[in-house]
């Protein structure tokens, strides 16, 4: 995700926030005088025992109501998941996501205010108002149930539990009409909308049919896809929502990796896409969606139908299920460092992703953000198989072109810092030259495990500080990638660039804020992707 300026964000907030007012306004007018007449009265009855609680507390938290449901539409505005809502707001829907949680979080609060307040001033009577407050506490309650389930680590734990515990805001809405029904109905107006556009999208899901054209997995706990829709396209730094009717209607976000309009490096058919998506954890019974997606596709290979394309059980030409882009283009984004004479592209483990998207739109001959002069890629990964099968052409292409720089590093080797050079094991890793989307692979996992430590070799050459050494990573595609141990050192190569370059970084917090840093102490435009909502 791009950094923000402090302008942008000004402008973003005061837009949200200029809503909400106008809104709450609205709200607050909508009430014709403040309390019912009953409230009136416990409000003047308290007021006489409790000379401290005066009509000024009172309308204070009672106020806050409006102000509450107002923030309650906003909560919807930021989540549309629209195409061309981010193209008309241009905020990109990771960014709207940091908004929403915003103004949940001052919703929760004002909420609290009325909600709590008018149950301590009116010494816990306030249930007895001959109104709606008890449709008031339970709507309070749903709320702060959906708020609960919401905090990062049950989000990041049970994320399939906070997706699901999210819909009891449609009961919370409905408590929240029985308590305050006029209010309620204005602030629904932009969870119609919102409900509007998402089954638009459902709809436009369903019509526009994406098929599966190749599915299997790779070194490293990932799985590939390669989609095709007609009339689809993504450029580089875009994510689309994917789907498999296999394993449920959600649509879960995932980074193109690889974009080929007239067919790409693999050789795969033009007008497809290709995904590299990594399983979060494994197991017999897995809760990640992620997971779920490679055990399908492993026993699928495992079964033998991926060597028989007429097989009934193959995955090919299965429907997926697609949602639009929900970025704006690298070129269509002022912060994005393109058109420099120096790019260089960082990146970790699964977040190479992006860049590698980016590295071969830079390549190709007619790409859309022209050719810089030089060209470094970083890519660091725990194990070296990833470097011989996630993008084994692309970086055979790399590899070839004189204006590009490939720096590979295996940090599951750790180096020495004594003077005694590290030695790093050599792999000969062979990748399934069936990467291209019509082709399926054909031998199963454990065959494929086999074939790796039948593959293995000794060999390797280590750097003069005997901070890293060099393995050569031989493939039918490429003569020799030399995989450096440990990890890189982005500020000493960042030093060594001669003028200010462009630079793009997906990875690990460490590896992002360690770039972004040298970035800031040498003076380079930086702009960097993350994964996480």
């Amino acid at each position: 995700m791009g950094e923000l300026s402090l302008v942008q964000i000004a402008l973003i907030v005061a837009h949200f926030i200029a809503i909400g007012l106008g809104y709450a306004l609205l709200m607050a007018g909508a009430q014709s005088g403040g309390p019912s007449a009953a409230e009136a009265e416990a409000v003047n009855r308290h007021s006489e025992i409790k000379p401290s609680v005066g009509q000024l507390q009172w309308r204070v938290v009672l106020g806050m109501g409006p102000f509450a449901a107002g923030s309650i539409s906003i909560l919807f505005l930021p989540i549309l998941r629209s195409r061309w809502y981010t193209i008309l707001t241009g905020i990109p829907f990771e960014r709207r996501i940091v908004i929403h949680r915003i103004f949940a979080r001052l919703f929760v609060g004002l909420m609290l205010v009325h909600g709590v307040g008018v149950l301590v001033l009116s010494e816990f009577e306030g249930l007895a108002f001959p109104s709606h407050n008890s449709a008031g506490l339970i709507a309070m309650l749903l709320f702060l149930f959906v708020a609960a389930t919401a905090i990062e680590p049950i989000r990041r734990a049970h994320f399939d539990f906070f997706f699901r515990s999210h819909y009891v805001f449609i009961a919370a809405l409905v408590a929240t009409f029985f308590h305050a029904p006029l209010i309620t109905i204005l602030a629904c107006a932009p969870v119609f909308v919102w409900g509007c556009v998402a089954l638009l999208r459902v709809a436009l899901v369903l019509r526009n049919r994406t098929t599966l054209v190749s599915c299997r997995t790779l070194p490293g706990d990932v799985t590939e896809l390669v989609l095709a829709r007609d009339g689809f396209h993504a450029e580089p730094g875009q994510y689309v929502f994917i789907g498999d009717p296999l394993l449920g209607w959600e649509l879960h976000p995932f980074t193109v990796s690889n974009y080929a309009p007239r067919g790409g490096t693999d050789l795969r058919p033009a007008g497809t896409m290709r995904f590299l998506i990594k399983a979060a954890a494994l197991g017999p019974k897995p809760r990640e969606w992620t997971s779920q997606l490679y055990n399908a596709v492993a026993a699928w290979e495992a079964t033998g139908a991926a060597s028989d394309s007429s097989s009934e059980s193959s995955f090919n030409s299965q429907a997926a299920h697609l949602s639009g882009s929900q970025r704006r283009t690298l070129a269509a984004r002022g912060d994005a460092p393109l058109h420099m004479r120096f790019e260089v592209l960082v990146s970790g483990g699964i977040g190479v992703t992006p860049n590698a998207a980016l590295l071969e739109a830079l390549l190709a001959p007619d790409g859309p953000y022209g050719r810089p002069d030089k060209i470094v890629f970083v890519w660091s990964s725990r194990g070296a198989d990833p470097f011989a099968t996630w993008f084994p052409h692309l970086l055979a292409a790399a590899a070839d072109d004189d204006s590009v720089e490939l720096e590979l590093y295996d940090t599951s080797v750790h180096t020495k810092s004594d003077d005694s050079p590290s030695r790093l094991r050599s792999r000969r890793i062979h990748p399934d030259s069936s990467s291209s989307a019509g082709s399926s692979p054909s031998s199963s996992a454990s065959e494929e495990q086999e074939a790796r430590r039948r593959a293995t070799s000794s060999s390797s050459s280590s750097s003069e500080d005997g901070y890293s050494s060099a393995v050569s990573v031989s493939t039918s595609l490429c003569d020799s990638l030399d995989v450096r141990g440990g990890r890189p050192d982005i500020g000493s190569l960042l030093a060594e660039l001669p003028e200010r370059a462009g630079v793009f970084v997906c990875g690990p917090m460490a590896l992002v804020d360690a770039t972004v840093a040298a970035c800031s102490e040498f003076g380079h435009h930086v702009h960097t992707e993350s994964f996480l909502f």
